[in-house]
């Protein structure tokens, strides 16, 4: 099967892993101040110092953390929309 029919199967489609979920806790766990700092600077509107805790994650740490509100991710979807809005990248230059 190829990637791009995995994506559209009923399977790929299915609630995340439990091993994808545990990585999320860990990576969570380990790096609560900065998703904390993350979370504070999005809702005061101080973005430069979310970007500032978020771009201090590894990428692996990003990766992990990166799980939807719908299973179980840390980041609301709003949250999720302001670290992907123009204003968020803005703030990082």
């Amino acid at each position: 099967m190829k990637v791009s029919e995995a994506f559209t199967t009923e399977a790929a489609l299915a609630a995340v892993t439990a091993e994808r979920r545990y990585l999320h806790m860990v990576a969570v766990r380990d790096n609560l101040t900065s998703i904390l700092w993350i979370k504070k600077g999005i809702v005061t509107g101080d973005l430069p110092s979310a970007v500032e805790a978020w771009d201090e994650l590894d990428s692996d740490t990003q990766i992990a953390l990166w799980l939807s509100p719908r299973d179980g991710g840390v980041f609301t979807t709003a949250e999720r929309k302001a670290m992907h809005s123009d204003e968020f990248n803005e703030a990082r230059q």
